[in-house]
């Protein structure tokens, strides 16, 4: 072989090597790295709402799942103005949902701010990238809860409607109550408003229906901001006209009263004075302790210590029921104690000497004394004055007979 082509298919063979991959090396691809964060699909509250119910849920929802290690209480806050409020947080696989619960009730009227930290990831290690914050107020009033009847209940003809919620009575609210044997007309408000007042309870005016279902629900009224919340609906039923009765005489327990600019005090008596310049209480054993007693109808009698029955009919007697504490011997003519401006209860009815109070009223007052506390005993109230005989053995005067349910 010639020098000359030795050399030409050394070339060749360069050039055949330059085109051939290298010996045991494979080429590799690098994917460019990044990072798509998972979109929010929803936020509940909404943004920058209002009147936001206290108890409502809050959320964060994404497209698609994260990781349920990185959420938890250091990568998910809530705050009230600048201050972190306790709150649980769980996520919701399922719908891909970081789910926020406070650990104590949120202040009403107040903004409340979330946030969302950039540390949140997807299984596949995308993070939200950046922080995320949204911010919504709460509403101004509480959601009530019914204390009286319990819903469902069997009740007497006369039973109280009671509520707790946003405290005792106050002039920043007003509670409205609808009541009727028509679910749909209550839940729409359309029913007969039985009362509008500052009080959380509503005493019956008139009896229940026997044998019927009652509904009955109350709107609060904020007074300062206007906001007005419908409250659930809630039922009793009626015991039937001919369910079986006992009657029971409550003992007789104190009385009390002051007249003639407090230079007459009248305790542990035989007589008790009402009218125009008498300020008298009266108490029976309604302590509480009768949680099962359901009231028909609840009597009260007095016997006047007098010869004139036209005196007894011109006094026009009224019961009322009192607002605060007292002491039988610490009466004072224009002081303690005093009644709300609902505490009517009834007025009487004179058969001679005899004074007898009955209304739906007066019983449903007498139900709710005996079967919880907070009560006050009766104050006595007149346009005339009448001397009452007191007698506390043997048969008591004045008298409390309950009818009731067995």
């Amino acid at each position: 072989m010639t020098r000359a082509r030795v050399l030409w298919l050394s070339l060749a063979a360069c050039a055949l090597l330059a085109f051939a991959p290298a010996c045991g090396k494979k080429e590799s691809i690098v994917a460019p790295v990044s990072n798509v964060p998972p979109a929010i699909t929803g936020l509940f509250p909404v943004p920058r709402s209002t009147g936001i119910v206290y108890d409502t849920p809050i959320y964060a929802q994404f497209d698609r799942a994260l990781d349920a290690r990185t959420v938890d209480t250091t990568t998910v806050f809530l705050k009230v103005d600048t201050k972190r409020t306790s709150i649980a947080v769980e996520y919701l696989n399922v719908v891909n949902r970081i789910q926020i619960t406070p650990r104590t009730t949120l202040e009403l009227n107040k903004t409340y701010t979330v946030e969302l930290s950039p540390r949140l990831k997807t299984p596949g290690g995308d993070s939200l990238g950046a922080k995320v914050v949204w911010q919504f107020s709460t509403n101004s009033v509480r959601r009530l809860t019914y204390t009286m009847p319990p819903n469902g209940a069997l009740e007497g003809p006369h039973a109280m409607l009671a509520w707790s919620g946003n405290g005792g009575p106050s002039n920043n609210y007003l509670y409205e109550v609808f009541a009727s044997t028509d679910s749909a007309a209550v839940a729409n408000r359309t029913a007969p408003m039985i009362q509008s007042a500052v009080y959380v309870n509503c005493l019956p005016r008139s009896s229940w229906t026997a044998g019927v279902r009652t509904y009955w629900a109350v709107n609060t009224v904020n007074l300062v901001t206007g906001e007005r919340f419908l409250n659930d609906v809630s039922s009793f039923d009626v015991y039937e006209d001919f369910a079986p009765t006992d009657t029971l005489i409550i003992p007789l327990t104190d009385y009390g009263g002051a007249g003639s600019n407090n230079r007459t005090q009248f305790c542990a008596t035989p007589t008790m004075t009402t009218g125009t310049g008498f300020n008298s209480g009266i108490r029976w054993n309604l302590s509480g302790d009768r949680p099962n007693l359901h009231v028909r109808d609840a009597v009260i009698t007095m016997n006047a210590n007098t010869s004139s029955a036209a005196t007894v009919a011109q006094g026009n007697t009224q019961i009322w029921y009192g607002q605060n504490t007292w002491s039988s011997c610490a009466f004072t003519l224009n002081g303690v104690p005093y009644t709300e401006t609902n505490g009517y209860l009834a007025t009487a009815t004179v058969s001679g000497l005899q004074a007898t109070f009955l209304s739906p009223a007066l019983s449903a007052f007498v139900e709710a004394a005996a079967r919880t506390t907070g009560w006050y005993g009766f104050l006595l109230r007149g346009t005339g004055t009448v001397n009452w005989d007191v007698v506390t053995s043997g048969v008591p005067q004045p008298q409390l007979k309950v009818i009731y349910y067995r």
